[in-house]
């Protein structure tokens, strides 16, 4: 009975195409998980009380919202694709997303402006191509955002400022397994964003060097890890104790076009 589903898990199942008429009938349907097809974002807005949903590994290209769906929707992974980044910008039509991963897809820039994900608190992009500064001044412009991951993509320095009020609330950052060669190249900003109090720096050139000891930061509360952790466990996704929390990956090769590739590609 469509009626009293509330999660569904339909991995690498093969599909292309849903009918939207029939997904009105999913009235409590909340957490939903389409890993590994071939379905479009805009394919779902018929679902009035999603709030989960992963859509990985589905061959995306862009995003489309269409007006008023997705009211309820907090969670989103568009994770493993290749989504182009002036699309993004379609989700500021989303009012209450609050965690985006756009983690491998290829992302090389971001919209100059990503100001209208007014409720986006975390997000995840790592494993891309991202190292300009202007990627950097993108992300500021996200009000709310608190935990932000940019691990294993190509930065070598931040800007030393960016506009007023960026990174008001941010207090998780990662810049792990990027190409940092100096502390000076991300200190002058880092040491602006007065609510950081996680900054994750292993991976980097400079860290293995004497050099990498001395970074402080405004607040005094705050922890820098410079080695990485063990591995946890792995993930599962929906899980009944809240929204998942996915391990930083290894070094991405390359783009899996399957979720079992992208499974072996963590191996």
């Amino acid at each position: 009975d469509p009626e009293e589903a509330e999660r569904i898990v339909l991995e690498g199942c093969g599909l292309s195409r849903v009918v939207a008429e029939d997904l009105a009938f999913f009235t409590r349907l909340t957490h939903l998980d389409l890993g590994d097809n071939g379905v479009e974002l805009e394919d779902l807005a018929s679902l009035p009380a999603l709030e989960e949903l992963h859509i990985d590994c589905n061959g995306l290209t862009r995003l489309h919202v269409p007006e008023n769906s997705f009211a309820r929707l907090e969670i989103l992974n568009v994770s493993f694709n290749g989504i182009a980044p002036d699309t993004i910008v379609s989700l500021g039509s989303l009012p209450m997303l609050k965690e985006l991963d756009l983690s491998n897809n290829r992302l090389a820039e971001l919209p100059a402006s990503l100001a209208s994900l007014t409720s986006l608190r975390q997000l995840a992009c790592d494993n891309n191509r991202l190292s300009s500064e202007s990627v950097i001044h993108s992300l500021a412009t996200l009000p709310k955002l608190c935990s932000l991951s940019l691990a294993r993509n190509a930065i070598e320095r931040l800007p030393a400022s960016v506009e007023e009020g960026g990174f008001a609330m941010l207090a998780s950052l990662s810049l792990a397994h990027n190409c940092i060669e100096h502390e000076s190249d991300v200190a002058p900003l880092l040491q602006r964003l007065s609510s950081l109090s996680r900054l994750l720096l292993y991976g980097n050139p400079f860290v293995s060097r004497t050099e990498s000891g001395g970074l402080s930061l405004t607040n005094p509360q705050a922890r820098v890890a410079t080695t990485p952790p063990p591995p946890p466990p792995p993930p599962s996704k929906l899980g009944a104790s809240g929204p998942t929390r996915v391990a930083e990956p290894p070094p991405c090769r390359r783009l899996p076009q399957t979720r079992t590739a992208r499974n072996l590609d963590r191996a």
